[in-house]
């Protein structure tokens, strides 16, 4: 594959996953519309292609993803508690 291409994708890719994750942080309790496993599935396929093409990160999973993006420790831990209780009754592929 033409990595020019794949960097090009996922540098747009980063926006999207950003913009789902702010979504997942300021969406309703009772009545969510996003999907933080949806995000977090995305996040994995970013770190993992980006390490699989030889890229150096300064960062190896969501956890470090968060913090390097200047989440608050906070604002992971509400991600998480919402991803797992999502992930409950998810249908479909977790990574």
């Amino acid at each position: 594959m033409d990595n020019e291409k794949l960097f090009y994708a996922l540098h747009y890719l980063k926006y999207d996953i950003d913009d789902l994750i702010d979504n997942v942080l300021n969406d309703s309790d009772e009545d969510p519309h996003y999907s933080a496993v949806t995000a977090t599935n995305l996040l994995k396929c970013y770190i993992q292609l980006l390490k699989n093409s030889g890229e150096q990160l300064p960062f190896n999973d969501s956890e470090e993803y968060f913090k390097h993006n200047g989440y608050t420790i906070q604002e992971y831990q509400l991600f998480e508690v919402k991803r797992k209780a999502e992930s409950k009754n998810y249908i479909g592929k977790q990574f």
